[in-house]
């Protein structure tokens, strides 16, 4: 993305958030944002009790709520690839003692092109004292599906322009990824 006016703004921004040892994060925010020439929105609202423990690190064994944010009108660039988020949702549930839930539902257009991304997935919650970087990069600690549709194939082509691949002509315009783990191992 080239940018010839703000790079990026928050704008009219109201509501509250709170957070603390031992207490829940509280949050209810909504905005309008500007990225490059692009106008958009962002909002988010819910309460995750147990967030941050006493010793102030983020408790993901024992945090409990739920929590829902959108986001739309925003623009990317990813390793040279330009993405608009026309309207995104995420999801946040914790239920006690079971697994934390996340949901997204996206639409994307990238270099012109439109596409859906969504997601369903329960994490296991972690270990005592487990590293929580080790955590979320486990494949073991996640279970569900993530659905891609409509990937145009002639922006990736740069990835394979060394190989004799030409993505257009083995897989088509475009293209539909579907990735899924099973159970986990409770990590």
């Amino acid at each position: 993305c080239v940018f010839r006016s703000t790079a990026f703004a928050v704008r009219g921004l109201k509501g509250s958030v709170a957070i603390g040892r031992n207490e829940p994060l509280a949050i209810d925010l909504a905005a309008t944002t500007q990225v490059g020439d692009r106008s958009g929105s962002l909002a988010a609202k819910g309460v995750l009790d147990h967030f941050i423990d006493a010793k102030g690190a983020l408790d993901l064994q024992g945090m409990t709520g739920e929590l829902d944010a959108q986001v739309a009108g925003w623009l990317a660039a990813l390793s040279g690839l330009n993405a608009e988020v026309q309207a995104a949702a995420v999801r946040v549930q914790a239920p006690a003692g079971k697994p934390i839930g996340v949901a997204v539902n996206a639409a994307v257009m990238l270099d012109g092109s439109a596409m859906t991304a969504q997601a369903q997935m329960t994490a296991a919650r972690p270990a005592a004292g487990r590293e929580l970087a080790g955590w979320a990069t486990d494949p073991r600690t996640w279970v569900g599906q993530v659905g891609i549709k409509g990937v145009p194939t002639a922006p990736l082509q740069r990835f394979v322009a060394k190989t004799p691949i030409v993505l257009s002509r083995e897989l088509g315009p475009k293209i539909d990824l579907s990735l899924s783990t099973g159970e986990g191992a409770g990590v």
